[in-house]
């Protein structure tokens, strides 16, 4: 339990003096004129405070009101770990929040026009910590796997684990830790989710004849996330809702916001510069390591003819222009052969159903 106990300086309308003070996890409680009074986290708020250990409280109960000025370091630490330093006394009223707020607003709006809706959410989202972003992946994966058939064999996971350790070195600045699964079922698909969740479908995994696909499969996917295709969406639905709880120091309400507009990734399809772009990221990725990069040519070419075979949710429908993104990967001088990432047990264990 962090509790600091000393001295301080009490001031209100009528009198100013020297209180003992002691300050645990409930509150403070203060020794006055040989009077205990006691106010909770509710009753108080840190209204000034530096790293020298100077803090000034508000404390606040139906008639009552003073200050009281500290100069402990000790005290400003004790303050801090038990998190009393989030009750801070707001800087303008309620009436100036909302003008700043609606202002905020405004400029969002013309930031929207002007630099543009990607423009502008790229920006956020580059500023966003990995770990921040996995979370509203995983919030959208654990909802869409909670039903599903996850395949998992012991083997299958951990040469899954591999081929995520594979996928991360394919970095551009951004530290994912991925996580793919493979899902038994016969859709002939797989996606992406902001953190570095990837799902394969049973479907799409039996069209390949080689790992070289399998890896333009997780070279594409890989793509959507580090570009950041879907948590990019996911701001750009927010922006105006984000800039109020910004202003408002409301990081909660900035979670929930965000939170509640990843699930509209279920309902949303990648559109065509996305999927162009993921596609050049997974060609260049697998270049870089020596890697085959007709692999990812060979399973569109499959994915074009047997296109249209199911219907499916926008999220999991078949990339679109499919014809024309594969004329276009060929103009890059596709290797047909290189480095393979797995044996061809390990291979042959991943093609197996569970």
């Amino acid at each position: 339990m962090n509790t600091w106990q000393g001295e301080g300086i009490w001031s209100d309308a009528t009198e100013s003096c020297a209180v003992q003070l002691i300050i645990n996890p409930y509150g403070v409680s203060v020794l006055k004129n040989g009077k205990d009074f006691f106010f909770t986290k509710d009753e108080f708020r840190v209204v000034e405070a530096s790293e020298s250990g100077y803090v000034k409280l508000e404390v606040e109960r139906a008639s009552l009101k003073a200050f009281i000025t500290i100069e402990s370091l000790e005290a400003w630490q004790t303050i801090r770990a038990d998190k009393f330093d989030k009750n801070r006394k707001p800087l303008l009223s309620v009436s100036s929040w909302i003008i700043v707020g609606l202002v905020g607003a405004l400029l969002v709006v013309i930031l929207f026009f002007t630099v543009g809706a990607d423009a502008l959410s790229g920006a956020i989202a580059k500023l966003i910590p990995v770990e921040t972003e996995a979370e509203f992946g995983k919030a959208v994966f654990q909802q869409v796997t909670s039903q599903a058939k996850i395949n998992k064999d012991s083997a299958c996971v951990a040469i899954l684990k591999k081929c995520a350790t594979i996928v991360e070195s394919f970095s551009n600045g951004r530290p994912y830790k991925f996580q793919i699964v493979i899902v038994e079922d016969s859709i002939k698909n797989a996606f992406a989710l902001p953190g570095g969740y990837i799902v394969v479908y049973r479907g799409i995994l039996d069209l390949m004849e080689h790992q070289d696909e399998f890896f333009g499969l997780l070279g594409h996917e890989s793509g959507h996330v580090y570009l950041q295709h879907g948590f990019k969406r996911i701001i750009r639905s927010s922006l105006v809702a984000l800039t109020f709880a910004m202003l408002f120091g409301d990081a909660g309400g900035m979670t929930a916001i965000l939170l509640d507009n990843s699930r509209a990734l279920l309902n949303l399809a990648y559109d065509r510069g996305e999927e162009t772009a993921a596609d050049t990221f997974g060609f260049n990725a697998l270049a870089n390591t020596g890697a085959s990069t007709y692999g990812m040519i060979a399973l569109f070419e499959k994915l074009h003819q047997s296109h249209g075979e199911a219907k499916l949710p926008a999220f999991l429908s078949t990339h679109p222009d499919t014809k024309e993104r594969i004329e276009e990967l060929k103009k890059k001088s596709p290797k047909r052969s290189g480095k393979v990432f797995l044996s061809e047990q390990e291979w042959q264990t991943l093609k197996r159903k569970r």
